[in-house]
């Protein structure tokens, strides 16, 4: 799916699930903060696996390791 579609989708859930106070042009806002939310989560968790492998940087599978515990988290 590529992004716009995936946008939308998400827009249509939060319609349908949040009350009428967000059904309005809020709705691109909180859709930004939440991934705004998700990416800052992702890297702290990402760099605290870093630092425990006593690594330069954070590597790809540090990514994935974080992907996989706040996938399920954030996925509501």
């Amino acid at each position: 799916m590529n992004h716009q579609k995936i946008a939308a989708r998400h827009k249509r859930v939060l319609r349908s699930r949040k009350p009428l106070k967000y059904k309005q042009k809020n709705i691109d806002l909180l859709l930004y903060l939440n991934y705004l939310r998700f990416m800052n989560a992702l890297i702290k968790k990402a760099n605290e696996a870093a630092e425990q492998d006593a690594s330069s940087g954070i590597l790809d599978r540090h990514l994935q390791d974080a992907q996989l515990e706040f996938m399920k988290r954030f996925r509501g």
